[in-house]
């Protein structure tokens, strides 16, 4: 059988031809973050975007799967059928993401970037700005970003890169900051 070249909806964004352009990941993201947090205001705050950001990019993932991933009630934000089947997938390439960043991060030999440290306020008002301080000096090429708060952070989710907790064994530890 031959193609007929002059047939002028060959290719164009038909049904038999569908787009073949990749998802967007922060899409994607913001979906997670909506799907988690159960509003689009706990996603914005989640993401440090406005809300009008989150809403967008849900619809052009929408838009792109062909889907309503959401039911919008009084109570926030539900997952449709379409939407719970998109989340499953939506985990697994956030998982998939964290992994090629785990690995290819490491290969990195220079000592420099963002170092978020989540850890309770008075460990960090009292007990160890001193040795946060240290370190700075010791690595000027490290940005560290302390998360003080009582709030847990996700590691899993890079939410932050160390946490520090007080442990209940009364144990002595040597400072980790040390050359």
């Amino acid at each position: 059988m031959l193609l007929d070249v002059s047939d002028t909806s060959f290719g164009r964004g038909t049904a038999a031809v569908p787009d073949c352009t990749m998802i967007d990941w922060d899409d994607v993201r913001h979906f997670l973050a909506v799907a988690r947090g159960g509003s689009v205001r706990a996603a914005a705050e989640r993401l440090g975007v406005n809300h009008s950001t989150v809403l967008r990019r849900i619809a052009q993932l929408e838009e792109r799967l062909g889907v309503h991933m959401f039911e919008k009630l009084p109570s926030g934000y539900r997952l449709t059928a379409a939407g719970e089947e998109v989340l499953e997938f939506a985990d697994q390439m956030e998982a998939s993401s964290h992994l090629l960043e785990t690995r290819v991060f490491g290969r990195d030999q220079s000592v420099r970037g963002r170092l978020r440290v989540t850890l309770a306020p008075p460990l960090a008002a009292h007990l160890l700005m001193p040795d946060f301080a240290d370190f700075v000096r010791l690595h000027p090429d490290i940005e560290m970003e302390i998360l003080s708060s009582g709030e847990l952070a996700n590691l899993t989710n890079r939410e932050a890169d160390v946490a520090i907790r007080v442990s209940t064994t009364a144990r002595p530890c040597r400072s980790i900051f040390t050359a």
